[in-house]
């Protein structure tokens, strides 16, 4: 039949004919599945990338004890850290396309391996997070927003009778 449309029709006919089976045949190729034999795959395949070739990993920033997801880009606007001899104090402010549950859960496990305690977590559409160590307590802001989750990070001096950022009643005015 293709031959004989060929031979009696016009040159639009024969291009249409060749562009036709050229689609019938590209797409019956496509279509062929892929080997599923591990043994078939080539012995590369299967092993992942090196780190190296996988991207950035997580970041710790101006906190070298806090971790932070590499999807998270600091806003060093709106950021500003105190430092002394002794320790960093301050707020980061972090902005990116996360989960607010996934940043939870990323945080509650993170922040324990880098030696801080997990006091209390409130979780909603904002959740907060407040965490401890010797020296210093961590509060995290998350804000869930339609297009991005806000992070804030503020990290504190702990104070040494345990009132934090209340003066003593004997220094109050009279």
């Amino acid at each position: 039949m293709l031959r004989s449309l060929m031979a009696t029709g016009s040159n639009a006919q024969r291009i249409f004919c060749f562009l036709t089976t050229c689609i019938l045949l590209g797409s019956l190729f496509a279509c062929t599945p892929k080997a599923t034999d591990p043994a078939a795959a080539p012995a590369d395949a299967a092993a992942p990338a090196p780190a190296a070739e996988q991207g950035p990993t997580d970041f710790y920033y101006d906190f070298d004890d806090i971790l932070v997801p590499k999807e998270m880009e600091l806003q060093t606007g709106d950021s500003f850290i105190l430092e002394t001899p002794s320790q960093k104090n301050g707020v980061m402010v972090f902005e990116g396309k996360v989960e607010i549950l996934s940043l939870t859960s990323f945080f509650i496990n993170n922040m324990n391996k880098d030696g801080w305690n997990l006091l209390s977590a409130f979780k909603s559409s904002r959740t907060i997070l407040v965490f401890e160590k010797t020296d210093r307590i961590c509060v995290m802001n998350i804000t869930d927003s339609k297009f991005n989750t806000l992070l804030e990070i503020w990290v504190s001096p702990r104070s040494s009778a345990g009132n934090i950022g209340v003066p003593p009643a004997s220094n109050l005015p009279q």
